[in-house]
């Protein structure tokens, strides 16, 4: 590995804000992972207020009237000559006064601290952006094959087919240089290495600028919620990826005995509710947009029989796309499955159909290319005689 190539395979540092969101997930993931809270590095050095102005109303009771009279002409206040009257005017005063200096200092003591906080924060993000690039060169130091790659991949040189060898480290890395516009991939193996959900969130977000991916074969790992939303927000508008391979995957974080894999909860009954469905969800409202989609593997994924439901619902009713979707193995109903089988034949009916039918215009349109050309052929034939022809007439003419 050259000096040249490390720079150019690690992560570029302008791509974090658009990963940030998922970055704080993987932090969470794996504080969680260790037992340990989300740590926070903030000071106690500004937690103490400055509250020394609070002793300073004043009282227009411990003045004589002379003081009195001098403060009202200062506040071009009119006196009255009465001390009892006078203090009390002074009085209203002085405590406007202090309500508006209270009133400044709390807005002084609000901004300070929003703009400590924003410091904290800043330098968090630099400290922990410093920290993963970090990783990143480790991990490249010790697979110069994966850095060569990744430059390739930069670069739009990259194997059109590719299988690639990635862990939780290298997985966001190999997800910034997809993000490349000059990426050149078109089908992309990352199955069987047990990657982490975040690791999954990161290659699905890169396909957001990717253009030309069509097949992705994301099996075997353990992507979970927040690839599936990942996925199904970017697929959501995304017209190349035709074939997607989810299977063997947590993807509602855990099994249908309801133990998030990542919690370790128990969420009762048969494991499904809104929280560990919403990847799911994700998917059935890509799937009721997405126009480009052929084939969905989500064989073994632990989904549950109301995951399903919510599958052939959007199937049913809203995707003529789909002419594949591989469901064993998810405790679905068997009505369920009939439905998403029948929806999946009459796609693929349609689609035969369809293709059937380019076929014929593709055929027809040749016949009358072929027509066109033989009539222009003719037609050059004809006035090729036709000169000829009255070249003979003319040299025959002139022989006379």
């Amino acid at each position: 590995m050259t000096a040249l190539d490390i720079p150019q395979a690690t992560s570029d540092t302008g791509l974090f804000p658009y990963f940030e969101d998922i970055i704080e997930y993987q932090h969470y993931a794996e504080n969680a992972q260790q037992g340990d809270g989300e740590s926070d590095d903030s000071s106690d050095e500004y937690e103490e207020e400055d509250n020394s102005f609070q002793n300073q109303r004043l009282d227009a009771q411990h003045l004589n009237l002379d003081q009195i009279f001098t403060e009202l002409q200062k506040r071009r206040l009119k006196a009255r000559g009465f001390f009892s009257d006078d203090a009390k005017t002074l009085q209203q005063a002085f405590d406007a006064e202090y309500e508006a200096y209270q009133e400044t200092k709390r807005k002084e003591r609000i901004a300070n601290k929003e703009r400590r906080e924003r410091e904290r924060l800043e330098k968090k993000r630099r400290k922990r952006i410093e920290i993963e690039l970090k990783n990143e060169q480790e991990q490249l130091d010790h697979d110069e094959r994966l850095a060569a790659l990744l430059v390739l991949v930069k670069q739009g040189r990259a194997p059109t087919n590719c299988r690639i060898e990635l862990n939780a480290v290298t997985a966001r890395t190999f997800a910034f240089a997809q993000y490349a516009p000059s990426s050149n991939i078109v089908y992309l193996d990352v199955s069987n290495q047990g990657l982490p959900d975040y690791a999954g969130a990161y290659l699905c977000r890169a396909l957001g600028k990717n253009s030309m991916v069509k097949k992705l074969e994301l099996g075997s790992n353990k992507f979970g919620i927040q690839t599936c939303k990942e996925l199904g927000a970017v697929l959501t508008s995304n017209a190349v990826v035709e074939y997607v391979c989810l299977e063997c995957n947590p993807l509602v974080e855990g099994d249908v005995s309801g133990t998030s894999s990542v919690t370790g909860r128990n969420n009762g009954g048969d494991g499904e509710n809104n929280d560990n469905l919403s990847g799911i969800q994700a998917l059935a409202e890509m799937l009721s947009m997405n126009k480009t989609l052929r084939h969905l593997s989500l064989w073994q994924c632990m989904i549950g029989a109301d995951g399903g439901k919510i599958i052939a619902d959007v199937i049913e009713s809203s995707n003529d796309a789909v002419v594949m979707l591989k469901s064993g193995y998810n405790a679905w109903e068997d009505s369920t499955i009939r439905r998403i089988d029948a929806k999946t034949s009459a796609n693929r009916e349609i689609r035969r159909v369809k293709r059937e039918a380019k076929a014929r215009q593709r055929e027809h349109e040749e016949l009358l290319r072929l027509e066109e050309q033989r009539l222009k052929e003719e037609k050059a034939r004809l006035e090729a005689n036709e000169i000829w022809l009255e070249e003979q007439t003319k040299e025959r003419a002139e022989n006379r």
